[in-house]
């Protein structure tokens, strides 16, 4: 497989979890959807304002405490899952975790 097709799939992890981390996604697509409820957003947003640096994965694992919450609330796991799953296509975990920390530096620097 070529650097390509490595950076292809580095790109698409390093997206899915920059966009749940560093972003509202999660809210505000459920909020534009009409899936609040389901979401507990209003919750979320008790939560926000007590932890204004909180973010959605963190509400979910103080709320919600389970293997799965805890999975989805640690970048790094699931940075790794990811390219463990799409480890078959290429995906190099060490190519995503430098493209994340590339971003995040750029971001701070803005």
């Amino acid at each position: 497989m070529d650097i390509l097709e490595n950076l292809k799939f580095a790109a698409a992890a390093v997206s899915i979890v920059f966009l749940l981390y560093d972003t509202e996604v999660i809210a505000e697509y459920a909020r534009l959807f009409g899936l609040s409820k389901i979401f507990d957003l209003d919750h979320y947003k008790c939560y926000k304002i007590k932890n204004p640096y909180g973010d959605y994965p963190s509400f979910l694992r103080e709320t919600r405490d389970c293997f799965f919450t805890r999975l989805i609330s640690c970048g790094y796991c699931l940075g790794f899952w990811i390219c463990a799953v799409s480890g078959f296509y290429g995906c190099n975990i060490f190519l995503t975790y430098t493209l994340y920390l590339i971003i995040l530096k750029i971001i701070d620097n803005e």
